[in-house]
């Protein structure tokens, strides 16, 4: 083998009708972007991340850098419409206290 998997094979792999002979597990984990130890199910992510979750990650690697600080920011603000935890990397900037001040005259 030439160090490419075929589509057939992997998906042979993915479904668990086929196990990788050993050499192939570092190619396997070269592809999805993850450890050895994740794809014999040592590690929580396994369990964690649905085939889903995992399509997007793969697909989201392949973009361009300036496509993915936008989804980021995107996804950001998503999470903040819906409550969910965020992280403060990508929270907007505090507005300045005259800002504030002038708002709360005008409102106020």
């Amino acid at each position: 083998m030439n160090g490419v998997i075929s589509a057939s094979r992997l998906g042979n792999y993915e479904q668990g009708t086929r196990e990788p002979p050993l050499a192939q597990f570092a190619r396997l984990a070269e592809l999805y972007g993850v450890a050895m130890a994740w794809l014999v199910g040592a590690g929580a992510l396994r369990s964690a991340l649905s085939q889903e979750e995992i399509a997007l990650v793969k697909d989201f690697r392949v973009l361009p850098e300036r496509i993915r600080v936008e989804l980021k920011r995107k996804i950001h603000v998503a999470a903040m419409t819906e409550k969910a935890p965020v992280d403060p990397q990508y929270a907007a900037p505090a507005k300045p206290a005259a800002t504030q001040r002038r708002k709360a005259r005008i409102y106020g």
